[in-house]
């Protein structure tokens, strides 16, 4: 997964985006240019959250995989 150009998120659309969320692509700052379907690793404060995909038609970063954290363990 390391392949992956990352886009660095905030605590809150990291929540968002481990429930299942979708991310604005007008709210993100990416690394380089990305094309319908580029795939990120989202990250924040140093975790990795998962994977998403980019979407051109609904402007969003859509969730491809999801990492479990330990502290979010029930």
């Amino acid at each position: 997964m390391l392949g992956y150009p990352a886009v660095t998120v905030s605590a809150k659309q990291a929540a968002r985006f481990s429930n299942g969320g979708d991310l604005a692509l007008e709210r993100l700052h990416f690394p380089e240019a990305g094309k319908d379907g580029s795939i990120f690793r989202v990250k924040c404060n140093g975790l990795f959250y998962g994977l998403g995909a980019m979407d051109l038609q609904s402007g969003s970063l859509r969730v491809k995989c999801l990492v479990r954290h330990a502290s979010d363990a029930d």
